[in-house]
């Protein structure tokens, strides 16, 4: 704390704890019991009043009368002062030049020398010792290799370091001309630096090794891997320094395998992931796990797929996968939209030959605004949660109905349980009996026979419908001539097929 006017006497003799007495006048004087906290520390001058001599020095004031001398900033011998008797001398609460804004910021602005593994710096402001919390802008001479050192006005090479006081600077993260702000962090007894560069290429690290421990400072980076007998890589636990949001990309660049063994964690559920040559992964930490987005050489981007035959509910390593779904009457139990978070995904699909999967949200959430969701066979989908419910992103829900049997002057409904009016509808004639060269399963769009009276075809957000004219049946051609002819009622029937279509 800073205040005008805070000034006292003492008559403290020699080199020890000072002892303050009476104001010096009384012309808005206040002493320091009244401006200062006990137990912190302050910056004070001490000066004789009969005599030259003067010392500023950081110290801690105890209430209500007494100032240690915890560190000397400047004297007028160069040194402590041992006062030789107990005249008077003049205390005052000072701040020192370097404390002041952008100007004083010129005192820790300088120009470093040194080399790239030992830079050197000195200020026109006197540092006798090193001071936890003290800054300095350094413009950085050279760029360095690996691990580096900086001394500071004289007072010995310290190591940097940066993202706390453990990690050394990789190669190229202090570049020339760089101006690094270092922060000194006295229980390491090392500088930080805060502003280490991470652009361009210094964000790729190329690795030729047959052995490799990933760092935690290989964070957002691209690990190409170059060895031809390829490379067994340690990735720590999924926690502290590689906790969510901790991600990184590898790429298999040699010709031999790429196996990647997480510590006391798995990778999408498993205990290692191997890469192929010229095919890569990006990992991302959930904070107990990690998840891999696999990009396969020609490939693209694979999505992990797991098959299930059974009810099944969703995990939260289950984001980012696919869901396939392989037997019907099965429901697929989403997580709760919460717990996935904004933007987690995961895909279902519906591979059985028949029959439907349910899609259910947890509890009251919905999924596109409804309850439940079917998967009809042949259906796949993209999901994504908002936090709060899910919405579909990708693919499709589709609907066919059962054969309807055709009857003149009908109009056909059929429920397509898609919870939405479908953007793609269709009704078919289906051939049930060999007809004008159409064999059974042979099919004729609705809307390509020739209707003597019309016949329509309607959608909404429940039914499909069609209909049939109260007196003709439409003509249809010969499949084999092209010849027209009237469709027989009783080899046909009729097909109502419906799909919303996502993304």
């Amino acid at each position: 704390m800073i205040r005008n006017n805070v000034q006292q006497n003492t008559n403290t003799a020699g080199a020890g704890t000072y002892t303050l007495s009476g104001l010096v006048t009384t012309k808005g004087v206040v002493p320091f019991a009244t401006a200062c906290v006990s137990g912190k520390k302050y910056r004070y001058k001490v000066e004789a009043i009969n005599g030259t001599d003067f010392e500023i020095n950081e110290g801690t004031f105890t209430s209500p009368s007494t100032l240690t001398r915890d560190r000397l900033i400047q004297s007028s011998t160069g040194g402590p002062i041992a006062w030789p008797d107990a005249s008077a001398k003049v205390v005052s609460l000072v701040a020192l030049a370097e404390d002041f804004g952008p100007e004083g910021g010129r005192h820790s602005y300088l120009i470093g020398g040194g080399t790239a593994a030992a830079y050197t710096g000195s200020t026109d402001v006197l540092t006798p010792v090193l001071v936890a919390g003290m800054r300095v802008r350094v413009k950085i001479p050279a760029t360095n290799s690996g691990a580096c050192t900086y001394s500071h006005n004289g007072l010995g090479a310290k190591a940097i370091k940066k993202r706390g006081v453990t990690l050394d600077p990789e190669p190229g993260e202090l570049p020339a001309d760089l101006i690094a702000e270092f922060v000194y962090e006295a229980v390491a007894d090392v500088w930080q630096v805060m502003n280490p560069a991470v652009s361009g290429s210094l964000g790729v690290k190329v690795v030729s090794a047959t052995t490799y421990t990933i760092l935690a400072s290989d964070i957002g980076k691209l690990l190409v891997f170059t060895s031809a007998t390829g490379c067994a890589v340690t990735l720590p636990q999924a926690i502290g320094a590689f906790a969510s949001p901790w991600w990184i990309e590898c790429q298999n660049a040699g010709t031999g395998s790429l196996v990647i063994t997480p510590t006391t964690s798995t990778i999408d559920g498993a205990a290692a992931l191997t890469i192929t040559p010229n095919s890569g992964a990006e990992l991302r930490s959930d904070s107990a796990n990690y998840r891999a987005r696999r990009d396969v050489a020609a490939q693209g981007i694979n999505m992990p797929v797991t098959n299930k035959a059974v009810t099944y509910t969703m995990v939260a390593n289950d984001k980012g996968a696919e869901i396939n779904f392989t037997a019907t009457g099965v429901t697929f139990n989403l997580l709760a939209a919460a717990t996935v978070g904004n933007g987690g995904t995961i895909a279902a699909r519906n591979s059985a030959a028949s029959g439907d999967v349910t899609i259910d949200p947890n509890g009251a959430e919905t999924l596109d605004g409804l309850a439940t969701r079917l998967l009809r066979p042949g259906d796949w989908v993209l999901m994504r949660s908002d936090g709060t419910n899910w919405q579909t992103i990708g693919g499709w829900y589709s609907f066919e109905s059962t054969q309807q049997t055709l009857a003149l002057s009908t109009v056909f409904t059929t429920a397509h349980g898609l919870g939405e009016k479908p953007n793609w509808y269709q009704v078919v004639f289906r051939c049930t009996t060999a007809d004008a060269n159409w064999a059974v399963g042979d099919e004729i769009d609705y809307t390509a026979v020739q209707w003597t009276y019309g016949g329509a075809i309607q959608a909404d957000a429940t039914n499909v419908r069609s209909s049939v004219n109260q007196t003709y049946y439409p003509s249809i051609v010969n499949k084999t001539t092209g010849a027209g002819i009237a469709l027989t009622a009783a080899n046909w029937k009729l097909v109502h097929r419906a799909r919303c279509t996502k993304g």
